[in-house]
């Protein structure tokens, strides 16, 4: 999942801080059985625990994984590797993937499994998956080039299969669709040739994933084929004595139908998509099911309310479970804020919105913040905690009512005070891009006249051989800097620093920074990074599809911030906001 965080306006702040200010009133009331339950999935001391049970409660009571987990760490019978490989399947199978990634990294650089080929491509397959889930593209490409080369080097196609499909993943992500679903196709086919243990459910994922991908896309016919493949090689497999073997699982059945429901449903065939849909239904575990695969056709379809009482199920279930900072949350609210958008009711969409966004930043910052424990999950407190509790309960309905009173009372001043200042802001950010655009234009004319006259003048710049007072050859010498610099766009190098340019030009160190001050009129630094700039407005242009994250990568910035950063004291305004003026002016 991917969120966009943009600026929120005055108004929007108001309303998210009256709905949330509510719904925090019936959080007050605590549910007294919290202490009950830690009791019931406590482990006995004497009772014999191994890696199995930790697997075996994953997915249906995870306080007591964590509490297996715990045990087989105080027994210390396994090895070190091995209990941090065990816990990080536990937190990714649940979508604690910062979590599960330090462990991962820890058995990756372990120095027992260093020389163990088969764990060391384990572990880098698991690092690319979490990866993949945190959206850090650039950590993902490195760790399936590394696997790439590794599985190549022995032989192993399903490995090979697992990185390429990863690098397809991200070709797709950058725009070049279909070089990158070449790739993810060509891993599938590999898969298929490989006998791995796991060949069922690699292909399983390949095949979902891809599936999803063609969704999104809008390639529904070549998904819908690519489904009726996948159901039927689930259904042929055979075992030794030549009898099949149904790999679907209640959870796969649900995917299936799921995506044929979708599918169905956007190519106009509603009365089989909604077969598929009630066969959706027929399965039970509501409140184990993520419903990413199902959302689009519940919210098309026009089923918002059992889609929010979906929702309402599964977060309850994340309760009950200790579970409210992972994926699975975020998922259950994406849900119930789609839901409350497609029926209209915008206010309770903003405040599940607001609760997604920040439950994402605790993921992304691997911290717990309280306030967001109060919105996601019950309070643990002891019975003479409770009456206390309720008496402040009370006292804080009687203020929210009073604040709720005068921020009514204010609405109408600061809407017509906000709708004005947007729409100045607006005007502003037209003209200012527009301005950007002509600057654009000019320094493109610019670097042609000087490119040609350098052409006139060449220079050799293998060894910095000049006087001081020689001008003419330091000019032509700083030219041609910049021209390789340019021409080359070395600037997108994230890494480029100032001792390989003077490796590269044999240029004295005292004199490297002489040249740009004297000849660009600004330092080395800012020079590259104009550079950056300049980048980032043509992908804005040319790109629409990219996210910023994408634009600051491609630019060679190495984060988002920075990018915005830079461009805002450049130019007054957001890399977003000039993308939106430059789109309306257009």
């Amino acid at each position: 999942m991917f969120l966009t965080i943009t600026k929120t306006s005055n108004i929007t702040v108001i309303y998210n801080i009256c709905i949330i200010a509510v719904l925090c009133i019936p959080c007050i009331s605590i549910s007294a059985n919290s202490t009950a339950r830690a009791d019931e999935t406590h482990i006995r001391n004497k009772e014999k625990v191994n890696e199995d049970m930790v697997y075996e409660y994953t997915l249906t009571d995870f306080n007591r994984a964590k509490e297996i987990m715990k045990k087989l760490r105080h027994e210390a019978k396994l090895p070190k590797y091995r209990l941090n490989m065990v816990e990080g399947d536990l937190y990714f199978n649940r979508g604690k993937y910062f979590e599960a990634l330090q462990l991962y990294k820890r058995v990756y650089h372990d120095k027992s499994i260093e020389k163990n080929d088969s764990i060391q491509n384990e572990m880098l397959r698991r690092l690319i998956f979490c990866n993949d889930n945190i959206h850090n593209n650039n950590n993902m490409r490195y760790y399936a080039n590394q696997l790439l080369l590794k599985s190549t080097a022995n032989g192993n196609i399903s490995m090979e299969a697992v990185a390429l499909f990863a690098l397809g993943k991200i070709e797709h992500f950058r725009g070049k669709k279909k070089e990158g679903i070449g790739k993810m196709m060509r891993a599938i086919e590999l898969t298929h040739q490989s006998a791995s243990r796991v060949k069922i459910d690699q292909l399983y994922y390949f095949y979902i994933s891809l599936i999803e991908i063609l969704q999104k896309d809008g390639d529904n016919r070549k998904g819908l084929s690519l489904l009726s493949r996948l159901e039927k090689i689930l259904n042929s497999e055979k075992d030794e004595s030549g009898k099949p073997i149904n790999h679907l699982s209640d959870s796969r059945y649900k995917d299936i139908y799921a995506h044929y429901a979708v599918l169905l449903h956007r190519m106009g065939e509603n009365e089989k998509a909604k077969e598929y849909y009630y066969c959706f239904l027929s399965i039970g575990n509501d409140e184990l099911y993520d419903y990413d695969c199902i959302m689009p056709y519940m919210v098309s379809a026009g089923h918002n309310d059992k889609l929010i009482s979906f929702a309402n199920q599964r977060m309850n279930y994340l309760r009950q479970q200790d579970d409210t900072l992972g994926y699975d949350m975020t998922s259950a609210y994406e849900s119930l804020a789609n839901a409350y958008m497609a029926k209209g009711e915008y206010l309770k969409a903003a405040n599940a919105f607001s609760i997604l966004r920040k439950i994402v930043d605790n993921i992304r910052n691997t911290e717990e913040i309280s306030a967001i424990n109060e919105l996601t999950s019950n309070y643990e407190l002891h019975d003479k905690e409770i009456e206390m509790e309720r008496k402040n309960a009370r006292t804080i309905i009687i203020s929210i009512s009073v604040i709720a009173l005068i921020i009514i009372a204010a609405i109408s001043v600061i809407v017509f005070r906000t709708r004005r200042h947007n729409r100045l802001i607006t005007y502003k950010n037209r003209a200012m891009a527009e301005t950007i655009d002509d600057l654009m234009q000019y320094k493109q004319q610019l670097y042609e006249k000087e490119r040609n006259e350098l052409k006139k003048q060449p220079i050799c710049v293998e060894e910095y051989q000049c006087d001081d007072d020689d001008c003419d050859t330091q000019r032509l010498l700083f030219e041609r800097i910049r021209h390789e610099l340019i021409e080359n766009q070395l600037y997108l190098d994230c890494n480029l620093s100032r001792e390989t340019l003077l490796e590269r030009f044999k240029i004295p160190k005292n004199n490297f920074s002489v040249l740009f001050k004297h000849y660009a009129g600004t330092t080395y630094t800012k020079f590259i990074n104009d550079q950056r700039l300049d980048h980032a407005v043509r992908l804005l242009h040319e790109q629409p599809n990219y996210t910023i994250e994408a634009i600051a990568s491609e630019s060679g910035i190495n984060s988002v911030n920075t990018l915005y950063k830079l461009f805002s004291q450049k130019y007054g305004m957001t890399p977003n906001e000039y993308r939106t003026a430059h789109m309306n002016s257009m």
